[in-house]
């Protein structure tokens, strides 16, 4: 976990250097029956280091960022889930991989993470295709962060998770 506190600390510091009036926002830790309510719809425990980022931020909220970007939210992601708005699986070479939501951005399409946490894939529901982009949720987190980084600098040369 020392690893995704590195990247969430890492975050805070870099919001701070956006403008006020677009800075991205991260919302206090989710309450505890969010995501006892996000567990008991998922039928599984949450990956640790997705638990973890709940339990400092329910929700990082970028939507003036590139196309936006909202990453977390316990009782939003549950809302989706029980609307079935997203795959529950996806098709992974010869295995079906059990999933759930994580991120949206404001395109619409959505990050989906594997339920043992060890694959974050970016969703496109009008084309149906679903790209790995991530080995986990901290690394998911830091790419994240990196593209804020790099906005920050007005990079136009950087290849965009959110393109």
């Amino acid at each position: 976990m020392t690893t995704l506190l590195r990247v969430v600390s890492r975050l805070r510091r870099c919001v701070r250097s956006f403008p006020e009036d677009v800075r991205p926002q991260l919302t206090d830790a989710a309450t505890p029956a969010d995501v006892d309510l996000l567990v008991a719809v998922l039928g599984h425990s949450l990956p640790p280091d997705f638990a973890a980022f709940l339990n400092c931020h329910d929700e990082l909220f970028a939507m003036d960022f590139r196309c936006g970007l909202c990453v977390g939210g316990a009782f939003e992601l549950t809302k989706s889930i029980q609307r079935a708005d997203l795959p529950r699986s996806l098709t992974w070479g010869n295995s079906t991989v059990v999933v759930f939501p994580v991120a949206k951005d404001g395109c619409g399409r959505a990050f989906l993470l594997s339920h043992q946490g060890d694959r974050v894939w970016r969703y496109d529901p009008s084309t149906l295709q679903a790209l790995p982009v991530a080995t986990d949720f901290t690394h998911f987190l830091n790419l994240v962060l990196a593209d804020f980084l790099h906005c920050v600098v007005y990079d136009r040369n950087w290849q965009y998770l959110l393109a």
